[in-house]
């Protein structure tokens, strides 16, 4: 193969360019009030808007929720180089995670509702939608006089985020349970009603399954509601709506009802129809984050006593807290602060109580003597005491409704049942021993009065010793005289409320009057409820038994290699400070209790999970470790998946079911005309045909031997893959490059098997139905675009390790990343080939169908026959100009690999012939960079020679010593700009392509309407860029106004659309002519220019210098 020397390209360039030259012209670029942006400001927005709104001066008063202030606005710059504001929110929306909806109160200056979200790890409330119409804030940003927008469209914002699958979570700021009411009391009466509704108070029920909840009633009292259904409670919308869904209901407002002074719609609710069955918080690049985290003052509890009298079980940030003794029942008042002392854990103990239940436990087992106080002068008159490290206090181990989610909790009232309650968390068996006088309980049939006797039929308590014998006892009248009583039943006495209510249970399942009696002589009772049916009471507590937790799945359910993300996992009698596992190399952080299921009677916990990057793959195990000692495990509950991305789906190569049929009858003898009748002729027709067939029945074994040696191999490759996936390259090298290396050669055997199958199927494209060939090419897009993106990751991995101290190291990525090349680039030819051939075929079908139709009437009376022809042509010409900027891109990448990998491969170079091979590397990389610059010029964005100047600073930063410590700050820096430029162009025009998919037959018709010519600007910046793209020009023979003449329906048209691509071609190539020697020329250079400055603006002569070693030019 010939080689190309630097000296004979430069000279080509000077005879084809010289006489066009012309100065240096940049490429296209955006102007600054075209280019989009996303920043953000100081107050906490994120917002898209264009280069000039960004720069535009603004004071903290423009903003919302920024004061009245005149300070200037601060605004960090996140991201550029965006054409359109769609464009802008989308690469927002594709990285956001933990999107919320979040409520605001009405007066406190805002928005009541707005959006926040996590871009690139920092949380902000978003602002990716206009303030009004799309057309007047473009404008208003271009001309500078930029909407600053203090108002908020809160609809507006969650359609932008919605559009791009992502529905926000409302995590609400109380719990929910949603109810369906039957009525509720009000001052003129019960009031019927059919209603669902929120409430935000857990509704009581009682032995009956009767429920009920009392709400405000906006007038300072309550009313009570009675209710037939309760689900609950829900912590966000997501479980809210998937209740809802199985009610058919709609919406819903939760609980409180809120409303804006200025009329304003401000209730928060939840529209069930908003909500998809599998709703996301995040975007399609990024992650699943945990929605909640513990707060840290929920991780550390205590167990303290007040004023030396009241005993507290809560937070060390409560106990830390100050409160006045008059804040303290029975504490007088003061205002002097109220003494604390710790009790548990000691000061300066390592030990730590990680939730209230840990420390519930930590403390009951130390409480004797619990028992009921009774003060009849006092409020409250009854407490529960315990003696604790032999001293008796009063306790006050309530919480309120949420214990275990409570900071400070701090209350004057005294809830005797909450305290009994907590008690029983850790033991069932307790129950506060109440003391009293001895006391009989008597059944009352009658007693006399000054009229007479009275029958009776009523149970009583009293003090006074009944005369069992004749079966009465008396009362005091309370007019110094008593009341005598007969009494057909008399049991006692009782001192105290273990032994009362075990007589009083049997009696009261056959009269339920004594379900509850009264004390005599004071202001309190005795119920057999105080005691639950089956233990046996106790005043003293004992250590709890270990919780018997268990699991149920987790969501999401797998995740790749070093990934890191929030996940779901449902459990029961899981306690807050639990230790959750997954296995070695994953660590499970911050579980986090988030409330009840939707769907079963299990509860939903958060946690974040990192995963490292070399962690097994497989299925793990779920463990979690209760602070009490109790665990629980559930098997195959996680599932560890390749690192990066999946494997590239393969070619589905198929072979056209009805090709047989069609190479028989297509071959037969009976296509030969009757009307030649010579024999010799007609014999040498029929040979004609039998060749014809022989080679189309040869093209379909090529075909299917291929389709079935390509899936052997693919079914090879497959674990190897795997292998890979589950080796390290550097801990295990050896082995991991073994594999690389049989993955190598099936490859390139399966790629010899599809080159097989590709030079069948150009024989029989037109055996294809409609339906093969959409699979077929969608089969090689898919796989294309997939490949486009792991070649572009292999050769970014090459890069990282461009300069390193091992060769092998950077060798292994090198392979790798060729693999990816030589599979890109196959699949693109073998795609291209095909639409080639496929364009043929729908142009000979279109000219068949205008032909019927005016053979029928004269002309094409009937465009609407031609419809999905036409369109089936636009999409291959749009597949054509896909697989161009694909390849081209590779192409470029291939270029750059050339300029930037070479470095790493001097100091190996150097060892084997030190300088001599020197000249020999540089001149066949200066070589090979010349031919890539001159043919991609245009995809690079650069000067065309700019590879060899970067050569020149590879030279002088090269040490002939040891390079491994040599950061080289300036190598690459240059390429790294071109590569990304390059990737940039390549993944808008993809992104146009797809859009132009989508355009109807009208749309596309009507590029015929605007200005298609270079340089035009007709379009949406989009289109724009697209219709200047030589590149895509080329491959679509005709870019955008190719795709309208796919719609011709007339001879007239299609000469005039032929006749306008030929000159635009001709256009075109002129001016890729002028650029091209404009990128060799550089600039004017003047004669009074010194030898060394014209070395920097001359790219041949600084090969020449590089490559011969001769001063300033050589010979």
């Amino acid at each position: 193969m010939r080689r190309f020397t630097p000296h004979a390209v430069a000279l080509a360039a000077c005879l084809l360019f010289s006489s066009q030259a012309s100065p240096q012209t940049s490429g296209a670029s955006i102007s600054r009030a075209d280019e989009w942006v996303i920043y953000s400001t100081e107050v906490g927005w994120l917002r898209v808007g264009t280069l000039v709104e960004f720069e535009a001066k603004w004071k903290k008063k423009d903003e919302i929720n920024g004061g009245n202030s005149e300070e200037p606005l601060k605004k960090d710059l996140l991201a550029r180089g965006f054409t359109t504001r769609d464009e802008s929110v989308k690469e927002v929306c594709d990285h956001l995670t933990k999107v919320q909806l979040r409520h605001a109160p009405p007066t406190g200056g805002g928005p009541a509702r707005y959006l926040t979200g996590v871009f690139r790890k920092e949380e902000y409330q978003l602002r990716l939608s206009p303030g009004f119409d799309q057309e007047g804030t473009e404008l208003m940003s271009r001309t500078g006089n930029f909407y600053k927008g203090l108002e908020y469209d809160s609809d507006a914002e969650l359609a932008a985020v919605r559009s791009h699958g992502i529905t926000p979570r409302h995590v609400f700021g109380r719990k929910q349970w949603l109810v369906h009411s039957l009525g509720h009391g009000s001052v003129d009466g019960p009031v019927k009603e059919d209603r669902w509704m929120c409430v935000s108070g857990q509704p009581a029920t009682n032995d009956k399954g009767e429920s009920w909840v009392e709400l405000a009633d906006g007038y300072g009292g309550t009313s009570t509601y009675g209710l037939k259904e309760v689900e609950g409670p829900f912590p966000d919308n997501y479980t809210l709506a998937k209740v809802m869904k199985k009610y058919k209901l709609q919406q819903v407002d939760l609980w409180p009802p809120v409303t804006s002074a200025v009329g304003r719609d401000v209730q928060p609710r939840v529209n069930a129809d908003e909500i998809p069955d599998n709703p996301r918080d995040f975007g399609r690049a990024a992650l699943p984050a945990q929605v909640i985290h513990t707060d840290p003052a929920l991780q550390d509890w205590v167990i303290y006593s007040v004023e030396d009298r009241w005993l507290h079980l809560g937070t060390r940030v409560e106990f830390d807290k100050p409160v006045m003794k008059k804040e303290v029942l029975w504490g007088g008042t003061s205002e002097e602060p109220a003494s604390k002392k710790l009790l548990a854990p000691p000061e300066g103990s390592r030990q730590q109580f990680f939730s209230r239940r840990q420390a519930l436990a930590a403390l009951v087992p130390f409480l004797s003597g619990i028992s009921v106080s009774f003060d009849p002068s006092n409020q409250p008159r009854e407490l529960v005491v315990a003696t604790y490290n032999g001293k008796k206090y009063n306790l006050r181990l309530e919480r309120g409704a949420d214990p275990d989610y409570t900071v400070q909790y701090l209350s004057f009232a005294y809830d005797f049942g909450g305290n009994v309650r907590t008690l029983r968390e850790t033991d069932k068996s307790i129950t506060p021993r109440k003391t009293f006088k001895e006391t009989w309980l008597v059944h009352a049939t009658g007693h006399g009065t000054y009229s007479g006797p009275v029958k009776d039929d009523h149970w009583m308590m009293v003090t006074s010793k009944p005369d069992t014998e004749k079966g009465g006892f008396t009362v005091p009248d309370g007019m110094g005289g008593t009341f005598g009583y007969s009494a057909d039943k008399i049991i006692g006495p009782f001192t105290n409320n273990y032994d009362l209510i075990a007589a009083l249970r049997p009696l009261s399942k056959q009269d339920q009057r004594v379900k509850c009696v009264g004390l005599w002589g004071e202001d309190r009772g005795v119920c057999v409820a105080d005691i639950p049916e089956g233990i046996t009471p106790t005043d003293r507590g004992s250590a709890a038994k270990p919780s018997s937790p268990s699991l149920r799945k987790v969501t999401p359910a797998s995740a790749k290699q070093n990934d890191t993300l929030g996940v779901t996992f449902l459990a029961k009698n899981v306690e807050p400070g639990c230790r959750v596992t997954l296995g070695n190399g994953l660590k499970v952080k911050d579980p986090t209790y988030f409330g009840r299921d939707a769907e079963s009677d299990f509860h939903q916990w958060q946690a974040t999970v990192e995963i490292d990057k070399d962690a097994a793959l497989g299925k793990r195990t779920l463990t979690v470790f209760n602070p009490d000692g109790g665990s629980a495990a559930l098997p195959d509950a996680f599932e560890v998946v390749e690192g990066g991305t999946p494997a590239c789906p393969p070619v589905k190569l198929i072979v056209p079911a009805a090709a047989r049929d069609r190479i028989s009858r297509a071959t037969t003898d009976d296509q030969i005309p009757n009307s030649i009748s010579d024999p010799q002729e007609r014999q040498r027709l029929i040979d004609k045909l039998r060749q014809q067939r022989d080679q189309f029945f040869a093209a379909l074994v090529a075909m299917e031997n291929g389709r079935d040696t390509a899936d052997d191999y693919r079914k090879q490759i497959e674990p190897v893959v795997k292998d890979m996936a589950r080796l390290a390259p550097q801990s295990d090298a050896k082995e991991y490059k073994d594999k690389l290396t049989t993955r190598i050669a099936l490859e390139s055997l399966q790629r010899e098997s599809e080159t097989e199958y590709a030079k069948g199927m150009l024989y029989l494209v037109d055996a294809f139905s409609e339906e093969e060939a959409k699979s077929f090419s969608h089969s090689l897009r898919e796989r294309a675009v997939c490949l486009g993106e792991r070649t572009g990751q292999a050769f970014d991995e090459m890069r990282k390790w461009n300069y390193v101290v091992y060769w092998e190291d950077w060798r292994t990525r090198q392979r790798l990343y060729d693999l990816n090349k030589r599979n890109l680039q196959h699949t693109l030819k073998l795609w291209q080939n095909f639409n080639s051939a496929r364009v043929g075929k729908l142009d000979r079908l279109l000219g068949n169908l205008r032909h019927d139709q005016i053979v029928e009437r004269g002309s094409v009376h009937d465009p609407s026959a031609l419809r999905s022809t036409q369109r089936a042509l636009r999409d291959t010409y749009l597949d054509m100009g896909l697989c161009g900027v694909l390849f081209t891109q590779s192409m470029v990448e291939d270029g750059i690999a050339a300029q930037d990998s070479y470095l790493a491969s001097y100091k190996s170079t150097d060892r084997q012939a030190k300088n001599q091979e020197w000249a020999k590397e540089v001149r066949w990389q200066a070589e090979q960079t010349i031919v890539y610059s001159l043919k991609y010029a245009m995809s690079l964005g650069k000067d065309g020679f700019g590879s060899v100047v970067d050569t020149l600073k590879r030279f002088f930063n090269y040490s002939v010593g040891d390079i491994a410590g040599i950061p080289f700050s300036t190598v690459s820096s240059d390429t790294t700009k071109a590569l990304d430029d390059s990737r940039k162009t390549c993944g808008r025009a993809q992104r146009v392509i797809n859009r132009l998919r989508g355009y109807s037959d009208e749309q596309t018709i009507a590029f015929k309407q605007r200005d298609l010519s270079l340089g035009g600007t007709d379009f949406d910046p989009g289109l724009n860029f697209l219709a200047n793209d030589l590149n895509f020009f080329t491959q679509t023979d005709g870019g955008l106004r190719r795709l309208a003449a796919c719609y011709n329906t007339t001879a007239a048209e299609q000469i005039e659309d032929e006749y306008l691509l030929a000159i635009d071609q001709a256009r075109r190539m002129a001016a890729d002519m002028r650029k091209t020697a404009n990128a060799f020329r550089g600039t004017e250079n003047n004669d009074d220019f010194t030898n060394g400055r014209k070395l920097l603006t001359e790219p041949m002569q600084v090969a020449k210098t590089l490559t011969l070693g001769a001063l300033f030019g050589g010979a």
